[in-house]
């Protein structure tokens, strides 16, 4: 019996240390469990608020405009630039789009060793916007309202640098772009990115000419033929690539041998009498027909492709005239100045060795153009003589006696070309009674015969002589009727003819 009693003593004790490890279990979960959770805890309490509201705007338009101008160079962009004088160029600015813009001008990709020796003034519509130095070129802000007409730019370009001292600049050159920039009117300045904006660029290119004594001072590059009909390698002579001197001196002549002619690529053409179409070095005055001096390249020398330049040197080695062209060269198209030896660069009908033309020749041309020393041939135009005049059969009437035969055929003939000119309509006769017809073309040689508009002046002739078989006219003597202007004479009588057949 004491054995059972201490069984269940010992099974009350370990049921009662149960219970208590359990409940410390918990406990310590739920510490660990609100650790863990502490700052999470302490959050809440804390909400926001929010207010929404929502507005319609009805009958809104939104419209887009385009800003877009153009720059557009006017007359030759390679300049030739003398230390004394101002080398100017002119650009046309006009709205191609729907708004309205603000722009200004710079001066960008400059290259060459005359950049740094320039001045420039800028002047829009007359109004002066930068005075300076070409590298520091940045004009005032010009607006360009509306669809106005184009607006020029007026730039002329100085030379800066030492009048006295310009041997070491002498050929040198600068090229640039002029280069617009334009922005809508509502944006204070340019900012390229933001708003709408544009943008042009006007190539320019300046070329330093020192004056030099004599012949450089006189003789320029006046025209050339960089691509002329064919394959310019097989052809030589006036039939290939050549290039044009002229002489501006109007009294001297000057012999340009040793002198010559060089390419961007610098092939060198010298100047002698073997490669000049008259055979001489020597170049004319002005007014002397010979002021031409046309050198022949023989050769594909210029590019017909991607532009290129033309510089004449003294036989010293200083430059004395250049010019440059860029993009494709148009086949049997030259370049040359217009007016002869002064005037802007073109691109007319080749002239070699005679004045310069903008248009080809035409049928007009033939009785106003003599023949040209050193161009191909214009043939004499062939004038026909015309009729004689009422006039002077009229004094053959006064007249009435004719002292020999050899004063006769002098009145009488006509120069040989009548032969084959087209007889006139009969002139009107004055009716002897006192109303004509107005419209009535007849010409009446005796009251009783009436001739027929269509008959000819043969046919005249021979109604009021029959007995006369030559075709002359013959002059009556005392005709009681007032005095009529005769018919046209028709072709001269023929050689040896017997007097009494030419005069009565």
């Amino acid at each position: 019996m004491r054995r059972s009693k201490r069984g269940k003593r010992k099974k009350k004790t370990n049921k009662g240390f149960e219970m208590v490890k359990n409940s410390i279990t918990k406990i310590l979960a739920i510490l660990v469990i609100v650790g863990l959770n502490w700052t999470g805890l302490l959050a809440v309490g804390r909400t926001f608020g929010y207010f929404n509201d929502i507005e319609n705007s009805p009958e809104n338009i939104y419209q887009a405009g385009t800003l877009d101008f153009s720059a557009k160079g006017l007359g030759d962009f390679s300049l030739n630039l003398n230390p004394n004088n101002q080398a100017v160029r002119n650009v046309m600015v006009g709205n191609e789009g729907s708004l309205e813009f603000k722009h200004l001008v710079e001066a960008s990709d400059l290259e060459g060793d005359l950049c740094d020796y320039l001045n420039i003034m800028a002047m829009f519509e007359g109004d002066e916007k930068y005075n300076g130095s070409l590298v520091g070129l940045s004009s005032e802000i010009v607006e360009v309202a509306g669809f106005t007409p184009n607006k020029n730019w007026n730039f002329k370009i100085s030379f800066s640098g030492d009048e006295n001292d310009t041997s070491s600049l002498d050929g040198k050159a600068c090229q640039f772009n002029f280069y617009f920039k334009a922005w809508q009117t509502n944006m204070d300045k340019y900012n390229e990115g933001s708003g709408f904006t544009d943008q042009e660029k006007v190539f320019t290119r300046v070329s330093l000419r020192v004056p030099h004594a004599l012949a450089q001072d006189y003789v320029v590059l006046n025209e050339f033929l960089p691509n002329p009909l064919g394959g310019d390698c097989e052809l030589q002579g006036l039939a290939g690539e050549w290039i044009e001197l002229y002489n501006n001196h109007s009294d001297q002549s000057f012999d340009l041998s040793g002198w010559y002619i060089e390419d961007e690529a610098n092939h060198q053409i010298l100047i002698t009498d073997d490669n000049t179409y008259n055979n001489s070095s020597v170049i004319g005055a002005k007014g002397s027909d010979n002021e031409w001096l046309v050198v022949f390249i023989d050769g594909c020398i210029l590019n017909n492709d991607g532009g290129d330049t033309v510089s004449l040197y003294h036989n010293s080695g200083s430059l004395v005239d250049s010019y440059s062209y860029i993009g494709p060269a148009p086949e049997n198209k030259s370049y040359a100045r217009y007016p002869d030896g002064t005037g802007p660069w073109y691109d007319p009908v080749p002239t070699p060795g005679g004045p310069n033309r903008l248009e080809p020749f035409g049928i007009s041309d033939l009785f106003a153009i003599n023949e040209t020393s050193g161009q191909e041939e214009i043939p004499e135009p062939i004038l026909e003589t015309a009729t004689p005049s009422t006039e002077e059969v009229i004094v053959i009437e006064e007249e009435p006696q004719i002292e020999n035969q050899e004063s006769d055929e002098t009145l009488i003939n006509e120069p040989e070309e009548l032969e084959d000119v087209p007889q006139s309509e009969p002139l009107k006769e004055p009716e002897p009674e006192p109303e004509p017809e107005p419209e009535q073309t007849e010409l009446q040689v005796e009251p009783e015969l009436e001739l027929e508009p269509e008959q000819s002046i043969e046919e005249e002739i021979l109604i009021k002589e029959p007995a006369i078989e030559e075709e002359t006219v013959i002059v009556p003597e005392n005709d009681p009727s007032p005095a009529e202007p005769p018919a046209e004479p028709p072709a001269e009588p023929p050689a040896g003819a017997p007097a009494d057949v030419i005069s009565e």
